[in-house]
């Protein structure tokens, strides 16, 4: 790999010599990254000089930093379009504060696993459909300010939704199939959304099975994704597959929160006893 001896120098050099692969002016590659540092990008002629590629730069929501400092100076250099992205940045971090993550995320795993820590820690795990239906309201929202600016600019299209609803009719129970009114909602018009064959449950039924899961003490995300499972097959003339289905959502670990939080204290408990008294 060539590239991994060349100094930040040798790779500007050589992107402002030849054309981009896609087309583009490596030119405005330059004054993206000048922007980004919010300072001039001299041209080189010592080793002491920098050069204007020590800006950061990767997926816009990335929340592996506190701040994304790259954006808030392009923002300074003039992009005011980019300021929902970044307050949609911002937000998205905010959810990695572990005091706010009881609020906003599930105690399992996608495979229904949980994962409690020798000193009684829970491991919190993926948003919940709630915090991810709001999430995604945010974003369409943003997208929306974005297209003031740009009208063609797209944050999420109109495939990645219909995969996301998918998604939460199959794998995360929403049985009120709430992305078509999410998106409603947010830009006044619907969109063309596939149907199933098959009668999929709402609110009714939802209310029916809380009450009797209730009355039998049966979780009731349990009780769902069983009823999942066997749409997921109908009509199906071979359906072996079914039974692994079965099996692995018994596999998972269906204790409450509640029965959770008891080993968490017998854990805790456990961990202060084996500290050694000083």
């Amino acid at each position: 790999m060539p590239v991994e001896h060349f100094s930040m120098d040798d790779v500007w050099s050589y992107l402002l010599q030849v054309p981009s692969p896609w087309g583009s002016d490596n030119r405005n590659l330059a004054s993206l990254y000048r922007s980004a540092q919010d300072g001039e990008c001299p041209l080189v002629v010592d080793d002491l000089t920098p050069s204007c590629g020590n800006s950061r730069f990767g997926c816009w929501t990335c929340t592996v930093v506190d701040r994304d400092k790259s954006m808030e100076a392009m923002i300074d250099s003039g992009e005011e379009w980019m300021i929902p992205l970044l307050d949609f940045r911002d937000w998205l971090a905010s959810t990695q504060d572990p005091e706010v993550k009881p609020q906003q995320r599930e105690y399992k795993s996608r495979d229904g696993r949980v994962k409690i820590t020798t000193d009684g820690r829970l491991r919190w795990r993926t948003y919940t459909l709630e915090f991810s239906q709001e999430m995604l309201k945010r974003l369409l929202e943003t997208q929306q300010e974005v297209q003031k600016y740009n009208p063609d600019f797209v944050l999420i299209d109109e495939d990645e939704l219909r995969e996301i609803r998918r998604l939460w009719l199959t794998e995360r129970q929403d049985w009120l199939d709430s992305l078509p009114e999410i998106y409603r909602e947010v830009n006044g018009r619907h969109l063309h959304w596939e149907q199933n064959d098959v009668s999929i449950p709402g609110k009714l039924e939802l209310d029916l099975l809380q009450e009797i899961a209730q009355q039998h003490n049966v979780p009731v995300r349990l009780t769902q994704k069983l009823l999942d499972a066997e749409w997921q097959y109908y009509g199906m003339r071979r359906r072996g597959l079914i039974h692994k289905t079965v099996e692995k959502i018994f596999r998972e670990d269906w204790r409450s929160l509640e029965e959770v939080q008891v080993e968490m204290t017998r854990r805790q408990q456990a961990a202060k006893q084996t500290v050694q008294p000083e």
